[in-house]
Formats: structure tokens, C-alpha cells, sequence
């Protein structure tokens, strides 16, 4: 019975640190990417919507996302707890991720309507 707790406890220890590693890695990227984007955008001269000024403003906030992941550790029932934080850190890596390059495409596209 020991091993059986000790095996689940393992394993949602393993989940825990895939979200974590999954939110860093959105945060990584973030602050890999945005900066080349800023510099596209301040050559272009135009001015950007405000949900895309404000990832390039804020994109040094993505270091924060490991906390929800360890919030939805701690807030979960004892038994699924490594589901949610392994899936909180799966839509930061997705999830935002996703909204992210939506957002720095979008003046692109603003842009290129105008031609």
C-alpha cells in the first residue's frame, strides 16, 4: 500500500514539474521572440493595438506563469492535483503561446490591409 501512495505521489510530482517546465518554457519564448517583434514595430512606425502594445510592454511578466501552475497544485483536490497543475501549464504553453503570436501578427496584418 506504501509503494502504491509512494508511485502516485511520484507521479504527480511529475506532472507538477511538467508544468512548471511547460509555463518557463512559454516564458522563454516570450522573451526570445517579442523583443524582435518591438524593434519590427518601432521601424514600422504605426501604432499597434492596445492587447498587442501591452504583451510588448508586459512580455517579462510570462516569468510569472509558474505560479498558477503551483497555485492549482496547492487549490486541487489532493488527488487530481497533478492533472491541474500539468494542464495549467499545458495552456500557458499553448494557450498563451497561441494568443501571443495572434497578437504580434496582428498590426502585420492591420498593416498589410492598408496597402
Amino acid at each position: 500500500m506504501n509503494t502504491e501512495s509512494s508511485n502516485a505521489s511520484r507521479s504527480e510530482k511529475l506532472l507538477l514539474g511538467f508544468g512548471i517546465a511547460s509555463s518557463l518554457l512559454t516564458a522563454v519564448s516570450l522573451c526570445a521572440i517579442v523583443p524582435h517583434f518591438a524593434d519590427m514595430f518601432k521601424s514600422f512606425g504605426a501604432d499597434l493595438p492596445f492587447p498587442t502594445l501591452l504583451l510588448v510592454e508586459f512580455y517579462r511578466a510570462s516569468f510569472l506563469l509558474p505560479i498558477p501552475v503551483v497555485l492549482a497544485w496547492y487549490l486541487s483536490p489532493k488527488h487530481s492535483r497533478g492533472t491541474w497543475s500539468f494542464l495549467t501549464g499545458a495552456f500557458c504553453l499553448f494557450g498563451i503561446t497561441g494568443l501571443s503570436v495572434v497578437l504580434l501578427y496582428w498590426p502585420i496584418f492591420k498593416l498589410g490591409e492598408s496597402l
